[in-house]
C-alpha cells in the first residue's frame, strides 16, 4: 500500500469484528457520532497512513492491529445502510448488555419495554422473531406505535430494520410504509443523501413491481401518488404517470387519464409502452 490512500483501498475485516457491537467504530476512526461521510473518509485516510506498518517498523504487530480496526470501522461507517444497522446495534448493546445473549421479549412487560425488545431482537440477529413480536403488539393494541416508546433515532432505526425483514418475508405493503416513513425522516438531511437514494429505490420497486400491479385501480393510484412524492428520475416519473393514466381510464375518469398521460409525454416524449392507452384516449403515439 502506498501513501496515496483512496476509497478503493481493499477494506478487509473479519465478520467477528464487524458483528461486535461493543466496539465503538466512531472512536476507532476518531470522529463524532454525527460525522458526515466526508469527515469519516478524511479521518480514515489520515489513520491508514498513521498506522501503516511501513511507518511503524519497530512495532508492526501493533500497527497491523490498529490498521485492521480502522479498516473494519470504515467498512461499516462508509455505507449508509450498514451504518444505520451499526448505530442501532451499538446503542442497544450499550443499553442492554446484561441481556445480550437471550431474547428480551419474554422479560419485557411494559409497552416501552416491549418496543425496546423489538429493536433489541432486530439488531441481534432475531429479525423474524422481532417482526412477529411487533405484529402481535399491534394486534393486541391498535394504538401501539414505536414512536410512543422509543426516541426518534431508535424509532427510525427500528422501522428501517422491520421494513427490511418484512420485505424479505414478502410483506410488501407494510415494508413500503415503513421505508417511506424512514425516507421522510431523512430526506432533508444532506449527510444522508446516499441512504435516501437507496430508500427511494427500495420504495419504488416495492410499489411499482410488487404492490400496484395486483391492486384494484383506486389502490394502485394511491401507490403511484406515493411514488410521485419521491424524487424520481424523469423516465421513472413518466412511467408512473402513464400507469396512472391507465388506472384512471379503468375507473372511467378520462379527464384525469388524459392529464396524467400528457404529463408523462411532457417528461419523456419517447415514452415506451404507451400505445394502447394512447389509442384508448385518442392521443398520438410516436414512440
Amino acid at each position: 500500500m502506498t501513501d496515496e490512500v483512496s476509497d478503493e483501498v481493499n477494506v478487509e475485516a473479519s465478520d467477528e469484528m464487524i458483528a461486535a457491537p461493543v466496539i465503538n467504530y466512531y472512536q476507532v476512526l476518531e470522529v463524532r457520532h454525527t460525522a458526515s461521510a466526508d469527515e469519516i473518509r478524511r479521518s480514515f485516510r489520515v489513520l491508514v497512513r498513521k498506522f501503516h506498518p511501513d511507518h511503524n517498523r519497530t512495532q508492526t504487530g501493533w500497527a497491523e492491529r490498529k490498521l485492521k480496526a480502522v479498516l473494519a470501522a470504515y467498512k461499516v461507517l462508509r455505507d449508509p445502510a450498514a451504518r444505520t444497522h451499526y448505530d442501532a446495534r451499538l446503542r442497544t448493546a450499550q443499553e442492554t448488555s446484561a441481556y445480550r445473549d437471550a431474547p428480551i421479549s419474554a422479560r419485557a412487560t411494559s409497552p416501552g419495554a416491549q418496543a425496546s425488545a423489538v429493536l433489541f431482537d432486530l439488531v441481534n440477529g432475531r429479525a423474524r422473531q422481532a417482526v412477529k413480536h411487533f405484529e402481535d403488539l399491534t394486534k393486541a393494541d391498535a394504538d401501539f406505535t414505536l414512536a410512543k416508546y422509543l426516541n426518534e433515532k431508535d424509532c427510525i432505526d427500528c422501522k428501517f430494520l422491520l421494513a427490511e425483514e418484512m420485505e424479505r418475508q414478502g410483506k410488501h405493503r407494510r415494508s413500503a410504509e415503513f421505508y417511506m416513513e424512514v425516507y421522510d425522516a431523512h430526506k432533508r438531511s444532506p449527510h444522508m443523501k446516499y441512504f435516501v437514494e437507496e430508500l427511494r429505490d427500495r420504495i419504488r420497486v416495492l410499489y411499482w413491481r410488487h404492490i400496484a400491479p395486483d391492486a384494484e385501480p383506486a389502490e394502485a393510484l394511491e401507490c403511484y401518488r406515493k411514488l410521485l412524492r419521491l424524487k424520481l428520475f424523469r423516465n421513472h416519473r413518466a412511467f408512473v404517470l402513464k400507469k396512472m393514466a391507465e388506472r384512471y381510464f379503468e375507473l372511467g375518469d378520462l379527464d384525469r387519464a388524459r392529464t396524467s398521460l400528457r404529463e408523462a409525454f411532457t417528461l419523456k416524449p419517447t415514452l415506451k409502452g404507451a400505445q394502447r392507452i394512447c389509442e384508448k384516449l385518442g392521443f398520438p403515439y410516436a414512440a
